[in-house]
């Protein structure tokens, strides 16, 4: 028995898949699109143009029109309509996700800073953490909210290239993620330190707004890595204006959180208590933790329900409109994380069938 590779045939075609955000989409109903090639550099016309930012496709997604093979998609393209963003991409070279520059609001730190007389060459993030010591590893139960997670703390590490991100995370779907997190790194652009930096001509960091999220003490960092992290938190939060007593950077920063009072105990119910079904399923009872947040999901949109009718004729209860926003928080959550389980299972039946 022997088993054949079947390649696709060659085509002269390129196929391109294109990400479109509602604007465009609206833009579409009555104006023609036209896709330009400028000096190497994507534009989207739709009226007018709109550039596109490009990154390259992982997956081998073939493209047929009947039996007739069209291509191979080897890129995917971002069209970008948000016109502060569509500002800073025309001065920018390549067209990737802009470089980092100090805001207005914090002119003590507009200039880089000066280098060292000696600089050493930094280790790539790869050569630390490639291996059985890596974290940043995506498993086959990961919520959305954990590949964020592992994401942006691999990237807080410095500089990083989209080859080593997927590498690392053993994770290819990482479009999304780069367009809400990440920018362009340019050295002579950029003030901030890093404990490690990759080498490639385009690599990623951090935006600006992303390092709100890092919690420093809720990450295993190694010594040489928390401080610079912490120092970078820190500029960012000036570039973005928060002044040095704000409470966000103590809400960040701080080496200690205050002690949590002991739950009151779980009274009975139909459904389980909200703070059972968030806790992360045990390996093993996935199916009973999905069932019991489906079931809590379901008594919780009750409850969103008839407080939302409430409101609709009197929206003065400010304590009403505070839970109706917490309900709203809690119920987007839960149905994210039973959307990616039944995304799983469908995937998981489906490997079956073509195994079988």
């Amino acid at each position: 028995m022997s088993i054949t590779t079947l390649e696709p045939p060659s085509s002269k075609s390129i196929a391109i898949q294109i990400k479109l955000n509602n604007d465009i989409i609206q833009k579409l109903k009555t104006s023609p699109a036209k896709l330009i090639v400028r000096d190497g550099n994507y534009f989207l016309k739709v009226a007018e143009e709109y550039p596109c930012v490009r990154l390259p496709e992982n997956s081998n997604v073939d493209i047929y029109s009947g039996s007739s093979y069209q291509g191979r998609v080897s890129t995917k393209l971002t069209v970008v309509s948000d016109s502060r963003r569509m500002n800073q991409i025309k001065t920018a070279t390549p067209l990737t996700p802009t470089p980092r520059t100090p805001t207005p609001l914090s002119p003590s730190i507009r200039s880089p800073k000066p280098a060292p007389a000696v600089q050493t060459p930094l280790k790539s993030i790869s050569a630390v953490y490639e291996g059985s010591n890596n974290p940043f590893k995506i498993g086959a139960n990961d919520p959305r909210e954990v590949v964020t997670k592992k994401f942006v703390y691999l990237l807080s590490l410095g500089p990083i290239s989209y080859q080593a991100i997927c590498r690392l995370m053993d994770f290819a779907e990482i479009g999304d993620l780069l367009e809400e997190h990440a920018e362009g790194y340019q050295a002579q652009n950029c003030p901030d330190m890093f404990p490690y930096r990759d080498e490639g001509n385009f690599l990623y960091i951090l935006k600006d707004k992303t390092y709100k999220q890092l919690i420093p003490i809720d990450w295993d960092y190694k010594e040489n890595e928390q401080p610079l992290v912490v120092d970078n938190i820190n500029s960012a939060l000036s570039r973005l204006g928060y002044s040095k007593t704000h409470p966000v950077r103590k809400k960040i920063l701080s080496p200690t959180r205050p002690k949590k009072e002991a739950p009151p105990p779980p009274q009975p119910s139909q459904t389980p208590a909200a703070d059972e079904v968030k806790s992360k399923p045990r390996s093993g009872n996935d199916n009973k933790y999905y069932q019991e947040l489906a079931l809590s999901f379901k008594s919780k949109y009750q409850e969103y329900s008839l407080l939302y009718a409430q409101l609709k004729s009197h929206n003065s209860d400010k304590d009403k409109l505070i839970k109706l926003v917490e309900l709203h928080n809690l119920l987007r959550e839960w149905k994210g994380k039973l959307w990616d389980y039944d995304r799983k299972l469908k995937e998981i039946k489906r490997r079956k069938v073509i195994h079988y």
